[in-house]
């Protein structure tokens, strides 16, 4: 019994030290090369580096792109004020196609314009619009992964 105790005691120490070590801080290892390493870097990327392209912004077919996606945008809004949701929503898919080419605040704005249109589509909806609900259907169809 005793032997089974001071195994027992022993595996513990072990194990605790284990965690000691593998769970202990670690120092941080520098992710700079050392200086002799940027030359002969250096060397042998002079001989073969191509001159990467300049990121110049938006393209002019992005500009129109995205220019087009706001008239949708306005179309989408102006649509929801008159009640054809229908339209609202095929306005907002097609610029969900989009997306990818808005600006950060273009898009913000999406997300807004589709959240309100999203309450806009329940009001009618527990109103009894059954156009509304089309639209609503349409919608979530659009959403389904598939």
């Amino acid at each position: 019994m005793k032997g089974y105790v001071f195994h027992l005691t022993g595996a513990t120490a072990v194990l605790a030290l284990c965690l000691l070590v593998g769970c202990g801080k670690k120092e941080e290892t520098s992710s700079t090369p050392s200086p002799t390493a940027d030359v002969s870097q250096g060397a042998t990327q002079d001989q073969s580096a191509q001159p990467n392209p300049v990121p110049t912004g938006p393209t002019a077919a992005d500009l129109a792109a995205q220019q087009a996606a706001m008239e949708r945008l306005r179309q989408a809004e102006l649509a929801a004020k008159q009640r054809d949701y229908e339209k609202a929503v095929e306005a907002m898919l097609a610029i969900q196609q989009q997306q990818r080419i808005l600006s950060e605040q273009q898009a913000q704005m999406y997300y807004q314009r589709m959240q309100q249109l999203q309450a806009d589509l329940a009001s009618a909806i527990a109103a009894g619009d059954p156009r509304a609900r089309a639209a609503a259907e349409r919608l979530r169809r659009a959403s389904t992964p598939r």
